[in-house]
């Protein structure tokens, strides 16, 4: 009975196969105040992240689909546009630092 409730409880914590695992990142912006688009450049091999579309506004999470190192571009409109490489999952975030 207690091995059964194991099972049970250890197949409800599995991962799906069927649905994908996200890789969510917290992106702060310094100096804060302003929101930002960021846009991804390269992905690594096999992420279906559209590469020079707008994914977001930051500050905020951004979802990745795949772990990897990512290079992305952040605008803010009157700012010079800042290229960075990032890794994901990264579980502190990631501050962008404004020209």
């Amino acid at each position: 009975m207690l091995l059964g409730g194991l099972g049970l409880w250890w197949r409800g914590r599995a991962p799906d196969p069927a649905r994908p695992t996200l890789y969510p990142v917290e992106f702060r912006l310094e100096p804060p105040g302003p929101r930002a688009s960021v846009a991804v450049l390269e992905a690594p091999e096999g992420s279906q992240m559209p590469v020079g579309v707008e994914l977001a506004e930051v500050p905020g999470v951004v979802v990745f689909d795949r772990p990897g190192v990512y290079r992305i571009r952040v605008r803010v409109p009157g700012r010079v546009p800042v290229e960075s490489l990032i890794e994901v999952p990264s579980p502190g975030g990631v501050s962008i630092h404004l020209r």
